[in-house]
C-alpha cells in the first residue's frame, strides 16, 4: 500500500472549535507542522496564535476518493454533533458546487441540515463516493 495522504483534525484549545482537513504532503515537517489552510482557521490562528492549535492525524489513505469521502463524512459527523467547525465547506471534492447540486438532486438534503446531511452521507457511502 502506498500512502497518498491523510485526514486530520486541528483543534483550538481555547474554544474547542475544530478544523477537518486532508493533506497529500507527507514530508515529515509538513505532517508535524501543517495545521490547515481554511480561511476561518487562518484568521483564528492569527488572532490567538498558532500555539493554541493542535493537529491530530485521524488516518492515512492510499485512495483519493476514500480520503475525500472520509473528510466529508467526518465534517458531517462533527457538525451533526453540534461542535463548531472552522470549515466553510463540506469537505471532500474540490468541485464542491457540482457535488452539492448532485447531493440535493439525489437526496433532497443540504449541509445546513446537519443531522439529515450526516445520516445521508453515512448511510449511502458507496453512492456518495461515486458522486465525489
Amino acid at each position: 500500500m502506498m500512502v497518498l495522504g491523510y485526514l486530520y483534525v486541528t483543534t483550538n484549545d481555547v474554544n474547542k472549535t475544530a478544523y477537518v482537513g486532508q493533506s497529500t504532503n507527507l514530508s515529515d515537517q509538513a505532517v508535524r507542522t501543517y495545521l490547515g489552510s481554511g480561511d476561518y482557521l487562518k484568521r483564528a490562528m492569527d488572532e490567538i496564535g498558532v500555539g493554541h492549535f493542535e493537529k491530530t492525524i485521524v488516518e492515512y489513505y492510499d485512495d483519493q476518493a476514500e480520503l475525500d469521502y472520509a473528510e466529508l463524512e467526518l465534517i458531517a459527523e462533527i457538525r451533526a454533533s453540534g461542535i463548531e467547525l472552522y470549515n466553510g465547506g463540506v469537505g471532500g471534492p474540490r468541485a464542491q458546487r457540482s457535488f452539492l447540486i448532485a447531493m440535493f438532486k439525489r437526496f433532497r438534503v443540504v449541509p445546513q441540515q446537519a443531522q439529515e446531511w450526516h445520516a445521508i452521507v453515512a448511510e449511502n457511502a458507496a453512492e456518495v463516493k461515486a458522486m465525489l
